[in-house]
């Protein structure tokens, strides 16, 4: 168990629910509880600057009250090439727990239609120390109602083998995003549901973010901004 304990952390931690903007980058905190009645907590931020506009850097510090489930540390690296329509890219990363490291990699892309952004990822993730392997896919719609107010729905799938033992992981959920007018401030509120088909566990949560970021819209974020973190989960959703 404690090897599923630290596969759902790592499929959950390279994940995140924020954008940067298009010059730098931002920071956050994540308040999260499951209906385990478990408490996470995440500390996270990314920068779209370093080397270069078409590279984005995400890092991610969780920790959780969860029995059995140490906090992790995890980072995700993208490059990519993006225009006023699309974006194609990859991206690597890793998450540490327990001192267990398991490594993504993987391809990402989305599509930008006035207020409407369709995205999506493919990612294989291995880990020596766990004895794990396995691949999955995650799509995102986010819908922007105005600059500054997005909507986004999301489902991923992942096949994993856990030292010998397979099992499939689907997950959707649905949240959204709202920036103060002339202000750097925005609030998050999401809901996700995870299920473990093979083990027949079923898990649902809910988690509230407070960002701040370093200038521009969210709609800008997304369209030239470090807009990619939520995209390198390994088959989680929002």
């Amino acid at each position: 168990m404690r090897k599923l304990a630290f596969f759902g952390v790592a499929a959950a931690a390279l994940m995140g629910a924020s954008q940067a903007n298009a010059e730098s980058g931002y920071v956050g905190a994540i308040y999260g509880q499951a209906d385990s009645g478990a408490d996470t907590v995440d500390i996270h931020g990314a920068e779209l600057s370093v080397g270069g506009a078409n590279f984005e850097a995400d890092l991610l510090w969780t920790d959780s009250s969860e029995p059995g489930v140490e906090g992790s540390f995890s980072g995700a690296g993208h490059y990519f090439s993006r225009n006023d329509n699309s974006l194609v890219g990859g991206f690597v990363g890793f998450v540490n727990s327990a001192d267990n490291l398991a490594l993504t990699a993987g391809g990402e892309g989305a599509m930008y239609m006035d207020n409407v952004t369709l995205t999506g990822s493919v990612a294989y993730l291995w880990s020596e120390d766990l004895d794990t392997d396995g691949y999955g896919i995650n799509g995102e719609g986010r819908l922007f109602v105005s600059d500054n107010f997005r909507l986004q729905a999301g489902a991923g799938y992942a096949s994993v083998d856990i030292a010998g033992f397979d099992d499939n992981i689907v997950t959707y959920g649905v949240g959204g995003e709202y920036q103060l007018d002339a202000t750097p401030i925005s609030f998050a509120l999401n809901f996700r549901h995870v299920e473990l088909s093979d083990l027949d566990v079923e898990s649902e949560s809910a988690t509230l973010s407070l960002r701040y970021s370093f200038g521009g819209s969210l709609k800008e974020r997304d369209r030239s901004g470090g807009s990619q973190s939520s995209l390198v989960n390994f088959g989680l959703g929002l």
